[in-house]
């Protein structure tokens, strides 16, 4: 007996059964949607040495690349170029990551704890400080006396927030510092598979390409080829230029603050180093916590501080950070600060981070898409056609 009477009624009993499936599967999920998030962020964990690999791989392409063309260039065999690349790549890497681990994070560990402890001997220091800044200035003096008890209160709420702050920063190093181990293990083995990664990396493209060309048809591949290339590209171009100006941005700063015997030079140079990878706000957001370290510490100095930040500043806007970014992401000024927003908002610091890139590519294929249509159209594709006849000058 025949239960199917041909192969269209097998067909879509089996997708009527699937689909049923689903939807009971789905159902489940969202009934315990808790328990699934856990599980899914527990598997995501488990791949942390991959992730970092991969990270530590994407950054040190472009290193790579420099090294295979400009300085082993004369080893013919490229297998043997890029086996001594890689070697001498990884030695560096691995001299700078084992130097900041011995010397300079324990030193971090070291001037937080120090300035977390003090800060009730800082905030004394600062009061006196106001007290003689304000009575030697009568104007000011007259000023303060009215409003006593408002400014005050205001120094208070202040006072109190900082120090609650600052005061549970220290535990989450201590516990931070207790999960080394975990850290130190996730970072070794994911420079391994980096390694694995940059000495095999066609391999795996052309697997991914075979694997996508299997799947997809042509068009649609190379559009998803076509994508990552211009993503690949743009994010490499962003980052390394990024961590660069990071890098020299810091080492700047130490050498500048510890001549100016400012406090806390390279705890304070590194808070602004890291924050400046961030655009546009970064240069910014890195300045407030080393001025309130420095208004506490040594109030003196405060002024001396922001006159430093901002010439800081101006320099690596109109000198380091032009030279290293080279081409532009092409991306205005306007759409820069709604990616940080954005992504920012959504996934945090690495939002801050990658959100630039990602919406560059994002912008790129929309005004291609755009311009596209406009041409089918027998419409112009520039921008400047499109504006006001007197005020053509301004695009």
């Amino acid at each position: 007996m025949r239960i199917f009477e041909n192969q269209h009624q097998k067909r879509r009993v089996l997708l009527i059964f699937l689909l049923v499936v689903s939807i009971i599967l789905f159902a489940m999920m969202m009934w315990n949607i808790s328990a699934v998030l856990n599980n899914i962020k527990k598997v995501l964990l488990f791949f942390t040495s991959f992730y970092i690999g991969f990270g530590i791989a994407f950054i040190l392409n472009s290193p790579l690349v420099f090294m295979e063309e400009k300085i082993f260039f004369k080893i013919k065999k490229p297998k043997i170029r890029r086996i001594v690349s890689v070697t001498v790549l990884y030695i560096i890497f691995s001299i700078l990551l084992v130097g900041f681990m011995a010397f300079i994070f324990p030193d971090i560990i070291s001037n937080i704890s120090s300035f977390v402890n003090n800060i009730p001997t800082y905030i004394n220091n600062l009061s006196t400080y106001v007290n003689n800044f304000v009575k030697d200035r009568p104007a000011i003096n007259e000023f303060y006396e009215n409003n006593r008890d408002t400014i005050g209160n205001y120094i208070n709420q202040a006072v109190n927030l900082l120090s609650g702050y600052l005061s549970s920063l220290l535990p989450k190093l201590v516990n931070m510092t207790a999960q080394v181990t975990n850290t130190v293990v996730n970072i070794f083995v994911g420079i391994i598979i980096s390694i694995y990664m940059l000495l095999s990396k066609e391999k795996l493209i052309a697997q991914i390409k075979k694997t996508l060309y299997a799947i997809f048809s042509d068009e649609i591949a190379n559009k998803i080829l076509r994508v990552s290339y211009i993503t690949n590209t743009k994010m490499s171009q962003f980052l390394s230029s990024r961590l660069l100006d990071t890098v020299i941005i810091t080492v700047l700063c130490y050498i500048c603050m510890t001549i100016f015997n400012f406090p806390y030079a390279l705890l304070n140079s590194l808070i602004i180093g890291i924050l400046n990878i961030i655009p546009f706000f970064g240069s910014i957001l890195g300045a407030i916590p080393p001025a309130i370290i420095i208004l506490l510490v040594k109030p003196s100095a405060f002024i001396y501080f922001i006159i430093f930040i901002i010439v800081l500043q101006q320099v690596d806007g109109n000198i380091i950070g032009p030279r290293l970014s080279g081409k532009s992401l092409g991306l205005p000024a306007i759409w820069i600060m709604f990616a940080i927003f954005l992504f920012g908002g959504l996934f945090g610091f690495i939002g801050l981070l990658i959100g630039v890139p990602i919406f560059a590519v994002i912008y790129f294929f929309v005004c291609e898409a755009i311009n596209e249509g406009l041409v089918r159209k027998g419409k112009s594709s520039k921008t400047v056609d499109y504006a006001d006849p007197d005020k053509k000058d301004m695009i």
